[in-house]
């Protein structure tokens, strides 16, 4: 049923939409198409250079309009957000991380992470300097200030400074998409037509240090399991140099390098049917303020490890399936089980992507933002 709304209007910084997909192109699209759909009085008008791919995106939702940028990267925010919002008599600005120096109306900053602080080896100097003086400048002048989980939460109380009651946590939420029964058979064969890979591991995520790719490539190696003709496969961008990772790799012989596969970008139905197809989905991260994947596999009944750390440590739902990114002996013996189909049955399975389902809709995120904001 729709919430009824004092017919508030909000502008929505979507640049994110500009670039590669990510977590933060998931929040966005999810908490707002969810918006959309519970308050229909509620006007949104969402900012981006591409809005082409905005209107993809936000595809039959009425009450949301689109306007292109007339300046790219952070000059956007000195000139042409604060014109569109001045043009739109928006009553809030939703922002992830960084907003505009000059506020003309109520400001929301979304700051999913701080881990370049609690982790700071993983990052360079300069990467950490600058997020920190634009970050911390942002959440002073939020309105309403949120994160994506009770970790994030007391990261971000703790480096800002800011009471932990004065910031919401608004989560991720998981697509409707990944509880739809599907043949997991047929996506096999779609994944072997188009990559030529059938068995596999997969690992979604951007490459980074943080992220640990070379701990999960190092099991795959060490329990040799290219012989196995079991592959692994990687989706993501790289976004921070990871050397350890990157020599790994160039060094395999050409046997092993065959069942290594690597992809930066997939599109929405290629990377539903990897998912669907993977025997195996493994999450190695150190460090995340939320971590979506490894909660967007086992809705769909992927039999999946994650790493036990930060806010993954709330995933507590995938029991056996929690393991310690730094400890390599238990993450051979984690995949093994799993690969020999003993780590959930399916009733186990099936129990745990209900309970993700109850936990992490995108209809509670929306709502508890709209309460933020006097929708009532």
């Amino acid at each position: 049923m729709p919430v009824k709304n004092n017919a508030i209007r909000i502008f929505v910084d979507a640049h994110a939409f500009d670039g590669e997909y990510q977590g933060v192109t998931t929040y966005i699209k999810g908490l707002y198409t969810e918006i959309s759909r519970l308050c229909p009085e509620t006007q949104i008008c969402m900012g981006a250079n591409n809005i082409e791919n905005l209107k993809k995106e936000f595809k039959g939702l009425t009450n949301i309009t689109f306007a292109e940028y007339s300046s790219r990267k952070r000059t956007r925010y000195l000139l042409a957000i604060p014109l569109i919002i001045k043009n739109f008599r928006a009553d809030y600005a939703h922002f992830q991380y960084v907003c505009p120096p000059l506020k003309s109306c109520k400001y929301i900053v979304t700051i999913h992470d701080l881990l370049f602080n609690d982790f700071p080896s993983e990052f360079p100097f300069f990467y950490r300097t600058l997020r920190n003086y634009s970050f911390k400048s942002a959440a002073k002048k939020a309105d309403i200030l949120t994160t994506v989980s009770e970790y994030s939460r007391e990261s971000i109380s703790k480096h800002y400074g800011i009471l932990k009651n004065k910031i919401l946590v608004v989560p991720d939420g998981v697509d409707e998409r990944f509880f739809e029964s599907y043949n997991k058979d047929l996506s096999k064969e779609k994944i072997f037509n188009k990559h030529n890979v059938k068995k596999y591991i997969l690992y979604v995520s951007r490459i980074e240090p943080r992220k640990n790719h070379e701990f999960l490539l190092k099991a795959y190696l060490d329990l040799e399991l290219w012989k196995k003709d079991i592959s692994l496969v990687f989706i993501g961008k790289k976004t921070i140099r990871n050397d350890d990772f990157s020599t790994l790799i160039s060094n395999l012989p050409s046997m092993v390098k065959k069942k290594i596969m690597m992809i930066e970008q997939a599109s929405w139905d290629d990377l539903l049917d990897f998912y669907r197809g993977a025997d195996l989905f493994v999450y190695p991260s150190k460090a995340e303020g939320f971590g979506i994947p490894p909660i967007e596999a086992v809705a769909l009944g992927v039999q999946t490890l994650c790493s036990n750390t930060t806010a993954m440590s709330d995933f507590d739902f995938l029991e056996k399936g929690l393991f310690d990114p730094t400890n390599l002996s238990e993450l051979k013996e984690k995949i093994l089980f799993a690969l020999d189909g003993k780590l959930y049955s399916d009733d186990v399975i099936s129990s745990i992507s209900k309970i993700v389902k109850d936990k992490y809709s995108w209809s509670s995120a929306a709502k508890k933002l709209l309460k933020a904001m006097g929708a009532e």
